[in-house]
């Protein structure tokens, strides 16, 4: 069973932290959950929290619980799904911008296209779409070295650029948690 993501985005202002909500959907009251990101991607969960860390990652920081000063509607929503959450957590935007993104994140070995274990024999490109099983048998196992960059690079390119425009790094942050 796969491990899914919620997130949400906190600004600091007027002395209490506020969610924000989807800027393209501003007509619907409660849609601030995964409007930023919602993809799956277990590096990013390992090193956002350490969680499904199958690689070994060094995480950001460990889950933290819930903000004490968690917006009153986000902390309702995490107490409606609470039986079926886990590692609640939040990170600033400081927190992010301080932390080594292309320190190496050792090797890998997963199952790659012909054609991308092609590319990476003849030129060193590292393949941007891999998994850790396959049924298809033209798949190959390939083994390069990632930094965490290469590991969020989606999130990063994404998210980081859409909270920089929101306020000051240690104003903006993250919350999140993830399902069973």
């Amino acid at each position: 069973m796969g491990c899914d993501i919620h997130l949400f985005v906190e600004v600091y202002r007027k002395r209490r932290w506020t969610v924000i909500g989807n800027p393209q959907q501003l007509n619907e009251s409660e849609n601030y959950e995964n409007w930023l990101w919602s993809g799956r991607n277990y590096r990013l969960f390992a090193i956002l929290a350490d969680v499904r860390n199958y690689d070994g990652f060094e995480p950001i920081d460990y889950p933290r619980g819930l903000p004490k000063d968690v917006s009153p509607q986000i902390k309702r929503l995490a107490k409606g799904l609470a039986e079926d959450c886990h590692s609640h957590s939040w990170l600033n935007l400081k927190e992010f911008l301080d932390f080594d993104w292309d320190k190496s994140a050792g090797i890998t070995t997963r199952y790659v296209s012909p054609e991308a274990a092609k590319l990476y024999a003849e030129t060193g490109e590292k393949p941007t779409s891999s998994c850790l099983f396959t049924s298809d048998e033209s798949w190959v196992s390939l083994s390069w070295e990632l930094s965490y960059r290469q590991c969020c690079a989606g999130f990063l390119d994404e998210v980081l650029p859409e909270l920089h425009v929101l306020g000051e790094p240690d104003q903006v942050r993250i919350v999140f948690w993830f399902d069973n």
